[in-house]
């Protein structure tokens, strides 16, 4: 088969979840003989818009195109950018794939399947995320509650739009940003908020009408829809996306690496671990909040994601963990080291606020033999089992997820009666892609 995968980003440049994930299925089916190729964005504020790199990175043929939002100054045009669509166009000739799959259309356009329908070439998409609902992705409201979502009584225009800031500052920002160098753009939105520059008066009711008719359109395009969870088909089944189909695929985790040698003897502290991004919806403040109440010297929390200082939740979270030199920023580590860094640690804390689609950490933690503790929230309670393989705490409760780290601070040998990883069902990669590969062999009998 000939497969183009689309995608918000891919590595090295960028490793989040889905990016990470693209890049496991796309190795993995080149392996098994078939012909690949990645189209996905790029943000590159040293490079203009639009600009078209290729490159190989094992063995992949990919395609990133430039997008930073550098002129933007409309609502719609935050999802439907139609230089992109051309290009997409584009690459389509020149590839001529058999089969599409949408990872995400973030950063793209979210009409790239509309675009691609006429060509007659069979779609998938997987909903790794709620963008197609949620302008803000993660379903959790600019008042950092969760959103039932926009057909359940979400407002996604007080949500998007808020108070309209009302000082000088920024009102001259706004009306200066299309002449500021986009670096400096992208600088004062990392300090004081995007929102701030941002005055999206189109996003009234008819704007969200808008939005949501032009998503159902592009999932409607698909011959088959994938989740993650039953947690997230269920919220878009809720949300009025019922065809096309919704199948529930979890993504696949790489083995643990076999080199790696665990770290000999008993250590002298217990090691609390964090992994992810430094974002508000993530819930690190939280941890670090309720590991401030742990008198025990015996402990020390070490927080594993990219790190950047301008960023003012970041700078909050600093504040946070004060002068405690219990507390560790370790910042990003290499995908190749992603064993020796679980290894390293007696315990994962995962403590978001917003509802997780998946959790990859938690998959890769608990294949680690490393216990889990995490919010009662979205898919973590579908992989993580209360007092099974690790322990559960309400979102946004510090002194529940305190009292927990606690009693396992006096009481480390609780972690060793777990049963990890437990009885949730965690794919590996090659189980997730022979799943896939059959997947796509039935949408293209379809076809035919």
């Amino acid at each position: 088969m000939r497969l183009l995968y689309v995608a918000n980003g891919f590595p090295p440049a960028a490793l989040g979840g889905v990016e990470i994930h693209t890049w496991e299925i796309a190795r993995a089916m080149a392996r098994r003989g078939h012909a690949v190729w990645v189209f996905c964005r790029e943000s590159d504020f040293q490079r203009p818009d639009y600009e078209l790199i290729r490159e190989e990175v094992d063995g992949l043929s990919i395609l990133r195109v430039v997008n930073d939002f550098k002129q933007t100054h409309h609502f719609l045009h935050t999802y439907v950018d139609e230089r992109m669509e051309e290009i997409f166009l584009q690459v389509l000739q020149e590839t001529r794939p058999d089969l599409i799959h949408f990872q995400h259309l973030i950063g793209l356009s979210a009409r790239l399947p509309c675009r691609a329908r006429p060509l007659r070439i069979p779609m998938l998409m997987t909903l790794h995320d709620f963008w197609p609902l949620c302008h803000r992705v993660h379903l959790l409201n600019r008042w950092g509650q969760p959103c039932p979502g926009p057909f359940q009584g979400g407002d996604c225009v007080a949500c998007v739009r808020g108070p309209r800031p009302t000082s000088r500052l920024h009102s001259l920002l706004r009306a200066i940003k299309p002449w500021l160098p986009a670096p400096l753009v992208s600088r004062i939105m990392r300090r004081i908020g995007g929102a701030a520059l941002s005055s999206w008066a189109e996003a009234d009711q008819r704007g969200f009408q808008a939005r949501h008719a032009l998503f159902r359109e592009a999932l409607m395009c698909c011959a088959l829809l994938m989740a993650p969870s039953d947690f997230v088909r269920e919220v878009f089944r809720r949300n009025n996306i019922t065809q096309p189909e919704i199948r529930v695929l979890p993504l696949g985790i790489l083995p643990p690496d076999s080199e790696v040698v665990p770290e000999p003897g008993e250590r002298n502290t217990l090691r609390i671990g964090y992994i992810g991004w430094f974002r508000p919806p993530k819930g690190v403040h939280l941890l670090i909040q309720a590991f401030r109440r742990i008198p025990d010297e015996g402990v020390s929390l070490h927080l594993f994601g990219p790190i950047d200082e301008s960023y003012p939740y970041f700078r909050r979270l600093r504040g946070l963990g004060g002068e405690d030199p219990r507390i560790v920023f370790r910042g990003p580590f290499a995908l190749e080291d992603r064993s020796q860094i679980y290894r390293s640690i007696d315990l994962l804390v995962i403590p978001s606020i917003s509802p997780e689609t998946f959790s990859r950490v938690a998959r890769e933690a608990l294949i680690h033999r490393v216990p889990v503790v995490a919010s009662r929230i979205g898919a973590l309670p579908e992989v993580v089992r209360d007092g099974v393989n690790g322990f559960l705490f309400e979102p946004g409760d510090v002194e529940g997820l305190s009292q927990i780290l606690q009693r396992i601070v006096r009481c480390p040998s609780i972690l060793k009666e777990l049963d990890v990883p437990g009885p949730a069902q965690i794919l590996s990669v090659e189980d997730h892609v022979q799943a896939l590969e059959q997947m796509y062999r039935e949408v293209l009998s379809v076809g035919d």
